[in-house]
């Protein structure tokens, strides 16, 4: 599986608002996203629980974020820790 962090992405909306997608995405993040790899996007908590991340999900042609789960989350910290992210 493919992890990659993407650099010039932005996240739009949090909470609870309806509408929350991403921009900023070059064609090798969306491809990677469509094939079931994990791109993620760093960016500053606004609450105690959350990760520090958000994880980039491709549903009915949109491209929305995420809180990564327990399990993507290892994944990202791993391979950060590895340095093999691309």
């Amino acid at each position: 599986m493919l992890i990659k962090k993407a650099h010039n992405a932005t996240i739009h909306g949090s909470g609870s608002i309806p509408f929350k997608w991403i921009s900023g995405l070059n064609e090798q993040e969306r491809n990677i996203v469509k094939r079931g790899g994990i791109v993620f996007c760093p960016y500053l908590p606004k609450h105690y629980k959350q990760s520090g991340f958000k994880i980039v999900v491709y549903r009915k042609g949109r491209y929305y974020h995420r809180e990564p789960t327990a399990r993507q989350l290892d994944k990202i910290i791993r391979h950060s820790l590895n340095s093999t992210i691309i």
